[in-house]
């Protein structure tokens, strides 16, 4: 989470809407220790806008693009419609993320009694050089425990309540991709030969192989990203389909719908 004075122009930032006039709405920034910004009536959907209250509410929480600041006057104007879904959305998790760690943070620092302002100034300088942020680091521990954290120059209290904090508060989500393999070979040792098709698959990584009804298996592979479980799926697949037809058989893949 930024605590720098200003946002910057073209910056995405996290604002709570807190008024709105029949020209535009009025946001808190959440990053930037309260400031205010205006959001114009004319910014916040491409479309025409009868009501603004369709588009924005008070109190909800949504992300904007800055497009002006004025220092010298305290005024940041933001935009609604110029954002991209995808940005937004990615941002959004950041911010959560980050407030999350930062609570956890509040968390290890009242069980090895230290200030909260401490460890941000000896201590989270060190975790973000390793991790990139401070939930990164939480996410790590809570995968691997201490191992996570081996590398770090922090003292031992602090590893440990990061580590037993983040086992007790980081749910690892695992991305899942799912599909079917067809597996076939006529001759007479093609059972073994299927077999060993799919052993070959599972032990590519975190794949397990399931008998729908010969000659479909379903396939199910697991990592800790899509990217990792694309990869992952891609060798099972080639490695069990390119060992059955070089044993004579015929083998194809087709992803879950």
């Amino acid at each position: 989470m930024s605590y720098e004075e200003w946002p910057e122009p073209g910056e995405y930032v996290v604002a709570t809407v807190t008024r709105i006039v029949p020209y535009g709405a009025y946001v808190r920034l959440e990053e930037y220790d309260g400031k205010e910004g205006f959001v114009h009536i004319s910014e916040i959907s491409s479309s025409w806008v009868r009501n603004i209250r369709n588009f924005l509410r008070e109190g909800q929480q949504a992300v904007f693009i800055v497009v002006r600041v004025d220092r010298r006057r305290g005024h940041v104007d933001l935009s609604l419609k110029r954002t991209s879904e995808r940005d937004a959305r990615a941002k959004l998790l950041e911010w959560k993320r980050s407030k999350k760690a930062r609570f956890l943070l509040e968390i290890a620092a009242s069980r090895i009694k230290r200030p909260l302002d401490d460890l941000y100034e000896e201590f989270i300088p060190l975790i973000e050089d390793e991790f990139g942020t401070v939930y990164n680091c939480f996410e790590a521990a809570a995968k691997e425990g201490l191992d996570a954290l081996k590398d770090l120059d922090l003292p031992d209290d602090l590893k440990r309540a990061l580590a037993e904090i983040a086992k007790e508060s980081i749910r690892i989500r695992r991305a899942k991709i799912i599909g079917t393999l067809q597996l076939t070979c006529l001759r007479s040792n093609g059972v073994s030969i299927i077999r060993e098709a799919i052993r070959r698959a599972k032990e590519v990584g975190d794949v397990n192989v399931y008998v729908i009804g010969c000659p479909n298996f379903r396939i199910e592979v697991q990592g800790d990203n899509y990217k990792e479980a694309e990869a992952t799926l891609r060798k099972a697949v080639e490695s069990a389909i390119s060992y059955i037809k070089r044993e004579g058989g015929q083998g194809s893949f087709s992803r879950a719908r």
